[in-house]
């Protein structure tokens, strides 16, 4: 008898898992464009704001995956209870 190699899956991502590992880019994006580019609408934010918003975009996405998989945590415990 011989044995096939086991065939390699590819990776599976939902729309959402897309969404969620998309948005840091785009904040830390604009954030750069922001402090590199003056506005030319005249009106400035300072450069602060921008380091600012660079570097609390990964705490927020580390802090919104805590409270995700918490979440799910209590869920999937609290259907175990009602069995």
């Amino acid at each position: 008898m011989t044995e096939t190699p086991p065939t390699r899956r590819r990776f599976q991502f939902s729309l959402a898992t897309l969404l969620f590992l998309v948005l840091p880019v785009s904040i830390l994006a604009g954030a750069l464009a922001g402090m590199l580019q003056p506005g030319e609408t005249g009106i400035r934010l300072p450069r602060s704001f921008f380091v600012i918003l660079a570097v609390m975009t990964p705490v927020g996405l580390m802090i919104a995956v805590s409270l995700v998989r918490a979440a799910v945590a209590w869920l999937s415990g609290r259907d175990r209870r009602r069995l």
